[in-house]
């Protein structure tokens, strides 16, 4: 059924339910990274579908999960529909009519306590999985080899007959999109998912009660501490977050502040940080819990988090409505939150923004003061998957991305989504707050270069880490202990990398 039949039936679709979650645990348990010795499966029909040349006009069918682009359910605000948003609909109709003989087909995502990863494993396996589905590029890392996923960097060598004459992308679409965030995500080189748009982090503060307490945005880290006693002095809870794994990508940054004097030795070309980058350093003995840096980084993450809600060891735990009331000052969310603050009628108290502070001496004697790097990159984007390639459709699947990135079309299907940044040059935020994050990370390196952010290791070790980091900081483990056991998964991990992937460190610069 196309979209446009579909419009007035969305109410009644029904729950998509992700099949065999058990087969998915287990499989993401052993899932590894194989070493990509000749062409894969993804590379020559990428590869054969450029070199064609075919000019005709498209047809078939694709199925397309487009992970939080898909539709809400109804276009006005409530508590339950706090993001009203279906351009979606309306770029696949344009599209529809662009191509008469194309059918698009939406999928719904997977509900929310279904990860993305075991969305991705369970129908993989099952041979149920969208032609285009949205993901996040650490997900696709483990599967590299398994003939999952289309490598688009043929595609991106060529021309997106979609954009302007003239301008960025038009002669060949990879120049349409960011340098820095873009290319941050590639995966031993190559190009596995569409990175689509930029997503950021920051700390939301309550402007009454800083005023009412006294105390200032603070910009380093013993000033966030100062300012989070004061607040709990005045009897308020300072600080919550979106369960333990959220205040990593805060701390995760103040690692990268933490530990700059370690990051010539790390990331030895400069840029953005790649998993090949990071494996070696942890294998050559630089990024190891065992050094001071890393041991000053955990002991002043147990002082960040005396000041967090007690159920802050919780990652089903969410502070966000508890802030929204005026029971927590300082919240760690997402770029996403700025929408959502500005729609919601029932906040009663003036609210602003503040970037994860850096570390000084005043703090440790390891510091040097080197600004904490903003959270901002492309973590995830559209991927094309084995389906259409089994049934064909890769070009297809292209040209509706090139479609879909063109920045005209960009904009205003990230515009109407309201919580992410477009990545596609041209394309502009239609928020002025959201505008001024962009124009900070666009062309700066962010967590692209932040090799101490978690995205840099597969799923499996870092779940690992954040439990022994949380036993650290709940006195359940000595800081020795804890960082014995964190080097071992480190270590263990970097080598099965290096290993599976035939990675050569002298090549990048680690002696």
């Amino acid at each position: 059924m196309s979209i446009g039949k579909r419009r007035g039936a969305m109410m009644l679709v029904k729950r998509f339910r992700v099949i065999g979650i058990l087969l998915a645990l287990a499989l993401l348990a052993s899932a590894c990274v194989a070493a990509p010795a000749a062409e894969t499966g993804q590379d020559m029909a990428a590869d054969e579908a450029m070199d064609s040349g075919d000019s005709g006009a498209l047809t078939g069918k694709l199925t397309l999960n487009p992970g939080s682009y898909y539709p809400s359910e109804s276009m006005e605000w409530s508590e339950t529909n706090p993001n009203p948003h279906n351009m979606i609909l309306t770029l696949i109709d344009e599209y529809q009519a662009l191509h008469p003989g194309v059918e698009i087909e939406l999928v719904q995502p997977p509900p929310g306590d279904v990860s993305s990863r075991e969305y991705i494993v369970t129908n993989m396996t099952a041979g149920t999985i969208p032609h285009v589905v949205y993901t996040l590029t650490r997900d696709q890392v483990e599967e590299i080899g398994k003939n999952w996923w289309v490598n688009l960097d043929s595609y991106l060598e060529q021309p997106n007959h979609y954009v302007e004459a003239g301008e960025p992308g038009s002669e060949r679409w990879l120049d349409l999109f960011y340098e820095v965030p873009f290319q941050a995500n590639r995966i031993l080189g190559s190009h596995y998912t569409l990175n689509y748009s930029i997503v950021t982090s920051m700390m939301f503060y309550n402007k009454d009660i800083f005023e009412e307490v006294g105390v200032e945005v603070p910009t380093t880290l013993a000033e966030l501490l100062d300012v989070f006693q004061a607040l709990q002095d005045a009897g308020y809870t300072p600080y919550g977050g979106i369960g333990s794994w959220f205040m990593y990508e805060t701390l995760g940054q103040l690692g990268g502040s933490i530990m700059a004097e370690l990051t010539p030795q790390v990331n030895p070309d400069g840029g953005p940080a790649n998993f090949e980058e990071v494996a070696c350093a942890i294998d050559r003995g630089v990024f190891r819990a065992e050094t001071p840096e890393y041991r000053e980084w955990m002991r002043l993450m147990k002082e960040v988090a005396k000041f967090r809600t007690q159920d802050w060891t919780d990652k089903n735990a969410n502070a966000i409505t508890k802030w929204l009331q005026g029971d927590i000052v300082v919240v760690e969310d997402g770029s996403w939150r700025v929408k959502q603050n500005k729609l919601n009628p029932n906040i009663e108290f003036e609210w602003g923004m503040f970037y994860a502070p850096k570390c000084t001496q005043e703090s440790s004697p390891v510091c040097t003061g080197t600004p904490a790097p903003p959270i901002g990159g492309a973590p995830g984007g559209f991927a094309i998957t084995k389906s259409a390639i089994e049934d064909g459709l890769v070009d297809l699947a292209a040209d509706f991305l090139m479609y879909l990135s063109a920045p005209q079309n960009a904009e205003r299907l990230i515009n109407d989504l309201g919580n992410v940044l477009p990545l596609q040059k041209g394309a502009a935020p239609a928020d002025p707050d959201l505008i001024s994050i962009l124009e900070n990370l666009q062309d700066h390196e962010g967590e692209a270069a932040m090799w101490t952010y978690y995205d840099k290791t597969n799923l499996e070790s870092r779940l690992e880490i954040w439990d022994l980091k949380n036993a650290y900081i709940l006195d359940q483990l000595t800081l020795d202990d804890a960082v014995a056991q964190i080097d071992e998964i480190k270590t263990m991990y970097a080598s099965d990398f290096i290993s599976d992937n035939e990675v050569d460190c002298s090549a990048l610069g680690f002696e």
